[in-house]
């Protein structure tokens, strides 16, 4: 007698094999979607910085940026209080204490753009930072030697920041 098919032991290789493929696929996949999310918070928190200060150049007045306990990032004037605008940090992300390389002091509780003559922005080094519960953490720093800020990330199980 001539049977065809496969045999139930074969059918259970090819299902394990397919699984352990997902999840490698799967482990790699959530890196790779946590390192976005971090580089988009990253990203929103030095643009909305960089407008902050651009705003605070127009009007001629400083600006006090923070992040306040709604997690969200606020541009106010900085004698009024006035709200000027105002957005939300990127879903799952709050403020962290860790800081990037770079970065000797923290902006989170607020920093005030200061008008000079010439330029305006923010004249100490410091920065932004906000982690999710993934401990993937995206970052606005602001150097010394430099006006504007930069977006970095750090990952999971490293220590080391990356410039975006």
């Amino acid at each position: 007698m001539n049977k065809s098919g496969f045999t139930l032991l074969e059918v259970l290789v090819v299902v394990v094999i397919i699984g352990i493929l997902a999840a490698l696929g799967w482990s790699s996949m959530n890196e790779l979607i946590q390192t976005n999310k971090a580089k988009e918070a990253a990203r929103t928190i030095t643009a909305f910085a960089e407008r902050a200060v651009a705003d605070s150049k127009m009007r001629k007045d400083s600006v006090k940026i923070s992040i306040n306990a709604s997690n969200a990032m606020e541009a106010r004037l900085a004698f009024t209080n006035e709200l000027l605008f105002s957005q939300p940090l990127a879903n799952g992300f709050s403020v962290s204490s860790s800081l990037p390389s770079g970065c000797t002091e923290s902006f989170n509780g607020g920093i005030t753009s200061r008008i000079r003559i010439g330029i305006s922005g923010v004249g100490i080094p410091g920065c932004f930072v906000v982690c999710n519960a993934s401990n993937y953490c995206g970052g606005a720093v602001k150097t010394g030697d430099k006006n504007t800020f930069t977006a970095q990330i750090k990952r999971k199980n490293s220590n080391a920041w990356e410039e975006i």
